[in-house]
Protein backbone atom coordinates (compact mmCIF):
# COMPACT_ATOMS: atom_id res chain seq x y z
CA UNK A 1 0.00 0.00 0.00
CA UNK A 2 2.60 2.19 0.77
CA UNK A 3 4.52 1.56 -2.59
CA UNK A 4 1.30 2.33 -4.22
CA UNK A 5 0.60 5.48 -2.49
CA UNK A 6 3.95 6.66 -4.10
CA UNK A 7 3.31 6.24 -6.91
CA UNK A 8 -0.08 8.65 -7.05
CA UNK A 9 1.77 11.28 -5.22
CA UNK A 10 4.52 10.99 -7.97
CA UNK A 11 2.04 11.21 -10.76
CA UNK A 12 0.23 13.69 -8.69
CA UNK A 13 3.45 16.36 -8.79
CA UNK A 14 4.17 14.91 -12.09
CA UNK A 15 1.03 16.88 -13.42
CA UNK A 16 1.18 19.54 -10.55
CA UNK A 17 4.73 20.54 -9.53
CA UNK A 18 2.71 23.12 -7.09
CA UNK A 19 0.71 20.31 -5.58
CA UNK A 20 2.08 21.30 -1.72
CA UNK A 21 -0.83 18.96 -0.82
CA UNK A 22 0.70 15.98 -2.85
CA UNK A 23 4.02 16.50 -1.03
CA UNK A 24 3.02 17.15 2.72
CA UNK A 25 1.05 13.61 2.23
CA UNK A 26 3.72 12.04 0.96
CA UNK A 27 6.02 13.26 3.63
CA UNK A 28 3.89 11.77 6.25
CA UNK A 29 3.71 8.37 4.58
CA UNK A 30 7.42 8.03 3.82
CA UNK A 31 7.38 9.13 7.70
CA UNK A 32 4.70 6.21 8.39
CA UNK A 33 7.04 3.77 7.18
CA UNK A 34 10.14 4.89 8.23
CA UNK A 35 8.50 4.64 11.66
CA UNK A 36 7.61 0.81 11.16
CA UNK A 37 10.84 0.06 9.47
CA UNK A 38 12.65 2.34 11.82
CA UNK A 39 14.54 3.49 8.53
CA UNK A 40 16.82 6.57 8.98
CA UNK A 41 17.12 7.00 4.88
CA UNK A 42 12.80 7.08 4.84
CA UNK A 43 12.70 9.98 7.31
CA UNK A 44 15.47 11.83 5.60
CA UNK A 45 13.18 11.33 2.22
CA UNK A 46 10.20 12.31 3.93
CA UNK A 47 11.93 15.78 5.61
CA UNK A 48 12.56 16.28 1.59
CA UNK A 49 9.22 16.13 0.50
CA UNK A 50 7.74 18.36 3.83
CA UNK A 51 10.56 20.61 3.01
CA UNK A 52 9.24 20.79 -0.70
CA UNK A 53 5.96 21.46 0.65
CA UNK A 54 6.90 24.07 3.04
CA UNK A 55 8.84 25.98 -0.16
CA UNK A 56 5.78 25.77 -2.42
CA UNK A 57 3.81 27.42 0.67
CA UNK A 58 5.67 29.63 1.26
CA UNK A 59 6.30 30.58 -2.93
CA UNK A 60 1.94 30.61 -2.80
CA UNK A 61 2.02 32.57 0.05
CA UNK A 62 -1.00 29.84 1.32
CA UNK A 63 -0.87 30.29 5.04
CA UNK A 64 -4.34 30.90 5.89
CA UNK A 65 -4.94 27.35 6.70
CA UNK A 66 -3.79 25.49 9.62
CA UNK A 67 -2.60 22.78 7.78
CA UNK A 68 0.23 25.11 6.56
CA UNK A 69 1.36 25.46 9.72
CA UNK A 70 1.39 21.67 10.23
CA UNK A 71 3.49 21.15 6.95
CA UNK A 72 5.72 23.79 8.19
CA UNK A 73 5.79 21.85 12.18
CA UNK A 74 7.04 18.34 10.23
CA UNK A 75 9.80 20.26 7.90
CA UNK A 76 10.95 21.71 11.47
CA UNK A 77 10.52 18.06 13.04
CA UNK A 78 12.64 16.56 9.84
CA UNK A 79 15.39 18.77 10.28
CA UNK A 80 15.56 18.19 13.58
CA UNK A 81 15.85 14.43 13.07
CA UNK A 82 18.47 15.26 10.21
CA UNK A 83 20.63 17.36 12.29
CA UNK A 84 19.95 20.60 10.49
CA UNK A 85 19.63 23.07 12.97
CA UNK A 86 20.07 26.18 11.16
CA UNK A 87 17.26 24.50 8.81
CA UNK A 88 14.97 23.92 11.68
CA UNK A 89 15.57 27.39 13.55
CA UNK A 90 14.85 29.29 10.36
CA UNK A 91 11.63 27.57 9.52
CA UNK A 92 10.00 27.88 12.78
CA UNK A 93 10.86 31.83 12.90
CA UNK A 94 9.06 31.68 9.06
CA UNK A 95 6.43 29.66 11.13
CA UNK A 96 5.67 32.62 14.06
CA UNK A 97 5.95 35.30 11.22
CA UNK A 98 3.29 33.66 9.34
CA UNK A 99 0.82 33.10 12.16
CA UNK A 100 -0.86 36.42 11.73
CA UNK A 101 -2.11 35.33 8.30
CA UNK A 102 -3.60 32.21 10.14
CA UNK A 103 -7.53 32.53 9.93
CA UNK A 104 -8.59 30.01 12.69
CA UNK A 105 -5.05 30.44 14.81
CA UNK A 106 -6.82 27.94 17.69
CA UNK A 107 -6.95 25.60 15.03
CA UNK A 108 -3.40 25.44 14.98
CA UNK A 109 -3.13 24.38 18.85
CA UNK A 110 -2.91 20.24 17.98
CA UNK A 111 -0.41 20.68 15.49
CA UNK A 112 1.51 22.61 17.85
CA UNK A 113 0.61 20.33 20.67
CA UNK A 114 1.81 17.23 18.54
CA UNK A 115 5.05 18.83 17.89
CA UNK A 116 5.62 20.21 21.26
CA UNK A 117 4.81 16.46 22.50
CA UNK A 118 7.21 14.94 20.08
CA UNK A 119 10.15 17.56 19.58
CA UNK A 120 11.85 16.24 22.69
CA UNK A 121 12.27 12.75 21.34
CA UNK A 122 14.36 14.48 18.14
CA UNK A 123 16.17 16.88 19.76
CA UNK A 124 17.51 18.18 22.65
CA UNK A 125 15.03 19.58 24.63
CA UNK A 126 16.61 23.32 25.28
CA UNK A 127 15.74 23.13 21.31
CA UNK A 128 11.78 22.37 22.14
CA UNK A 129 11.84 25.18 25.23
CA UNK A 130 13.58 27.73 22.96
CA UNK A 131 10.69 27.17 20.11
CA UNK A 132 7.94 27.25 23.17
CA UNK A 133 9.15 30.51 24.28
CA UNK A 134 9.53 32.13 20.62
CA UNK A 135 5.71 31.23 20.46
CA UNK A 136 4.37 32.05 24.23
CA UNK A 137 6.55 35.62 24.02
CA UNK A 138 4.68 36.22 20.75
CA UNK A 139 2.20 38.03 20.26
CA UNK A 140 -0.04 35.49 20.01
CA UNK A 141 0.83 34.18 23.50
CA UNK A 142 -2.76 34.32 24.67
CA UNK A 143 -4.50 32.09 21.45
CA UNK A 144 -1.64 29.50 21.93
CA UNK A 145 -1.77 29.85 26.27
CA UNK A 146 -2.89 26.15 25.76
CA UNK A 147 0.63 24.93 25.39
CA UNK A 148 2.31 27.27 28.52
CA UNK A 149 2.29 23.10 30.02
CA UNK A 150 4.81 22.10 28.28
CA UNK A 151 6.91 24.67 30.06
CA UNK A 152 6.47 22.30 33.11
CA UNK A 153 6.66 18.89 31.01
CA UNK A 154 10.21 19.89 29.54
CA UNK A 155 11.38 20.72 33.47
CA UNK A 156 9.88 17.18 34.24
CA UNK A 157 12.06 15.95 30.98
CA UNK A 158 15.14 17.74 32.15
CA UNK A 159 14.79 16.88 36.22
CA UNK A 160 12.35 13.83 36.62
CA UNK A 161 11.02 16.37 39.46
CA UNK A 162 7.92 14.95 40.40
CA UNK A 163 7.44 18.38 42.87
CA UNK A 164 7.06 19.87 39.42
CA UNK A 165 3.88 18.27 38.76
CA UNK A 166 2.40 18.40 41.99
CA UNK A 167 2.80 22.23 42.17
CA UNK A 168 -0.39 22.59 39.12
CA UNK A 169 -3.65 22.73 39.46
CA UNK A 170 -5.08 19.50 39.36
CA UNK A 171 -6.20 19.87 35.43
CA UNK A 172 -2.91 20.51 34.65
CA UNK A 173 -1.05 17.85 36.85
CA UNK A 174 -3.77 15.22 34.61
CA UNK A 175 -2.87 16.99 31.58
CA UNK A 176 1.00 16.00 32.47
CA UNK A 177 1.18 12.70 34.19
CA UNK A 178 -0.84 11.89 30.47
CA UNK A 179 2.32 13.15 28.48
CA UNK A 180 4.63 11.88 30.79
CA UNK A 181 3.32 9.15 30.35
CA UNK A 182 2.94 9.02 26.58
CA UNK A 183 6.43 9.94 26.80
CA UNK A 184 7.81 6.77 28.91
CA UNK A 185 5.67 4.34 26.51
CA UNK A 186 7.44 5.82 24.00
CA UNK A 187 11.19 5.19 25.19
Amino acid sequence: LFQESFEKYALAVKYKQDKHEAYNNWGSALSALARLKEDEGLFQESFEKYVTAWSLIKRLRKFDHPLMVNTGLKTVMGACIAGEGDEADHTFMEIVGVLSKVVDLKATTPYFFDFFESLPRKAEIAVAKNYLEQLLKSKFKKELSVLVPFRFFYEYLERHDDTIIRRQPPEIQKVLNEMIRRAEKRD
